[in-house]
């Protein structure tokens, strides 16, 4: 009886401590599962979050890479502002024209000068006997036109723009005293000049027996005479019609070597495609055709 009793109480006592133990492996394996997942899903974040770090991280580089950088700048359409200003920085000789600063009696006598150059190319005026038709018009031949070419720049400095006209014959008008008065006059044959960016007047001629070239840089103040004048020239001493070493070079009336004279004439002159010398910083001319009239 006693050892049916013992049997019995050991048997319990051994069912009691497998259920224990069977509820504290289960509670062990939950544990351990979600300890499982909660690893699993912050690996995944960690991972999402790297890839959203390197998608921004290769924005950052589209953004930055100058392919990319190019390719938008391309495809933007310039601002108005941009516009303006690169068309301000195309205005040729700014400084030299009535765009530089004025005070007010200067911008009303610029502005006069303007009108009366505009009504002066347009057959409206003349100064003197000279008028547009003079200038366009070959002599001995009343019935015909040919055109000449204009610029209008402020070559004296006086902050009044002149009317430089070039044709058959090569005029300066400028505007004093609220008129159009004639500052100098050129012929054009067998002299050339023309007219550079920053005011002063250039002028070649080439003459033969022997071969002569002559070259010169000058400014013309407010009464028209010549000043801060450069001359340079070369005589085909040999006449064999080569720059040689046994020719004469001048340049600013002084005797040089032929390297020397090259070398200092590059400054005013350069060759052009056509195979001639032409004075660098020529204005760009304007043609006004004759046949208007």
């Amino acid at each position: 009886m006693n050892d049916d009793l013992l049997k019995k109480r050991n048997g319990k006592i051994f069912q009691t401590i497998f259920c224990l133990f069977a509820v504290v492996f289960c509670m062990a394996c939950f544990f351990a599962a979600s300890k499982t997942g909660q690893g699993d899903s912050e690996e995944k974040g960690g991972h999402q979050t790297q890839d959203a770090s390197t998608e921004d991280m290769q924005d950052r580089l589209i953004i930055v890479s100058s392919g990319d950088e190019s390719t938008e700048q391309e495809d933007k359409p310039l601002l108005s502002s941009e516009s303006a200003e690169k068309n301000m920085q195309g205005l040729p000789c700014e400084d030299d024209t009535v765009n530089a600063e004025l005070n007010p009696d200067q911008e009303d006598t610029a502005q006069k000068a303007l009108q009366a150059y505009e009504e002066f190319l347009d057959g409206e005026n003349s100064v003197g006997d000279i008028d547009i038709l003079y200038l366009t018009t070959p002599t001995g031949e009343p019935d015909k036109r040919f055109a000449i070419q204009y610029v209008i720049l402020d070559s004296n400095g006086d902050d009044v723009p002149e009317l430089h006209t070039r044709g058959r014959e090569f005029y300066v008008f400028t505007y004093k005293n609220d008129q159009m008065n004639i500052l100098e006059g050129f012929f054009s044959y067998p002299t050339q000049y023309t007219l550079l960016t920053d005011g002063k007047f250039a002028h070649w001629e080439e003459r033969g027996d022997p071969l002569w070239n002559y070259f010169s840089c000058f400014r013309l103040d407010n009464d028209g005479n010549k000043i801060d004048r450069i001359n340079f020239w070369w005589t085909d001493t040999n006449e064999n019609c080569v720059r040689d070493e046994e020719d004469e070079y001048i340049f600013d009336d002084r005797e040089c070597t032929m390297e020397e004279w090259i070398l200092k004439k590059e400054v005013y002159l350069y060759v052009g495609d056509d195979g001639w010398e032409h004075f660098r910083n020529e204005v760009e001319w304007i043609t006004c055709c004759g046949e208007k009239w």
